[in-house]
């Protein structure tokens, strides 16, 4: 699944559809665009290998804490930043089935992955991605 030359898609709805990953890969074309997406009950990994990692759900989906969760921590500091909600609920993941962590608070160093790049940012200044908000972000702030 591929999202380029769609410089003005806003909304994008993937929910319901059995998605096994989504890469980072996948995500950058459009997140410059984007307001809203829709992950909810898939049965998706977030990956930058494709790979499906079974843990605790997420929105109704399986991620384990792992190196390809990193964009995804950088962009919930960055939704965190920019958005004025003063509780945000916690994103877990599960550490080879055992631990559970917030998403957010993941660490490159702690969990033995190189230095996080992407657009220019690294683990020490997490990159800017503007404009996404995740329908399970939302969801979960209503609990």
């Amino acid at each position: 699944m591929t999202f380029f030359d769609l410089h003005s898609l806003e909304w994008l709805k993937l929910s319901h559809n059995d998605l096994t990953h989504l890469s980072e890969d996948t995500v950058l074309p459009i997140l410059d665009t984007l307001t809203m997406i829709d992950l909810s009950r898939d049965a998706w990994s977030l990956s930058t290998h494709g790979t499906l990692h079974p843990g605790l759900p997420f929105s109704d989906n399986p991620l384990e804490c792992d190196c390809d969760l990193m964009w995804l921590t950088h962009w919930l500091h960055e939704f965190k930043r920019r958005e004025t909600y003063t509780v945000m609920a916690p994103h877990t993941c599960t550490r080879r089935k055992k631990r559970t962590y917030d998403i957010i608070d993941l660490r490159a160093s702690d969990m033995g992955c190189p230095e996080y790049n992407v657009i220019g940012g690294s683990a020490a200044s997490p990159p800017v991605l503007s404009g996404l908000t995740m329908c399970l972000l939302v969801a979960s702030l209503r609990t």
